[in-house]
């Protein structure tokens, strides 16, 4: 009988946490505030092939792994010394809005890769959020910043994908 009070009770934090969840980042963090970031008519990061692929698990919601191959078309040491990509990802599911943002490879670093070098990227954003549904869309931003601060840095490309599931260049379009 303690065992399964026990996990009555971790269900019902567990809703509360989740009811918690729409408006704010995913791992419990706090609402995003707006990323500066400054345009440059030649990126240093070419990016392609963005992918954005949705993992659910029944009855505990899921995740999206965000994916890109890059090239390195220019010196990146005149734009970060210790250079990251990072993600920005808005999500529309009915009237509610997912945002989240992460560094796109957590375990290495952009400055590995030397000029003309290709590389696959990914990470996982949103996880372990609270809808079983896909969303009608997502606004991906993508940047390059130094490793310790997201806020800033060069915006690399804005892309959109769809509820068809498909990612295209710029932003999405108006509702």
């Amino acid at each position: 009988m303690a065992q399964l009070q026990a996990v009555v009770e971790q269900a019902r934090r567990e809703a509360e946490e989740q009811a918690a969840y729409p408006t704010a980042l995913l791992d419990g963090g706090q609402p995003l505030d707006p990323v500066e970031l400054r345009e440059v008519p030649r990126p240093p990061l070419a990016l392609r092939r963005v992918t954005l692929d949705w993992h659910f698990r029944s009855s505990r919601g899921g995740d999206a792994t965000v994916g890109f191959d890059s090239t390195v078309r220019s010196d990146l040491s005149e734009y970060c010394s210790f250079c990251t990509v990072f993600v920005q990802a808005d999500c529309t599911i009915d009237d509610v809005v997912l945002s989240d943002r992460r560094a796109i490879s957590e375990t290495e670093y952009v400055m590995d890769l030397g000029p003309g070098d290709t590389a696959q990227m990914s990470c996982n954003i949103f996880r372990n959020t609270p809808v079983d549904t896909h969303p009608s869309r997502c606004e991906l931003v993508f940047s390059l910043a130094e490793q310790s601060a997201a806020e800033t840095g060069v915006l690399l490309g804005r892309w959109c994908w769809t509820g068809e599931g498909r990612v295209r260049e710029g932003r999405c379009p108006d509702r």
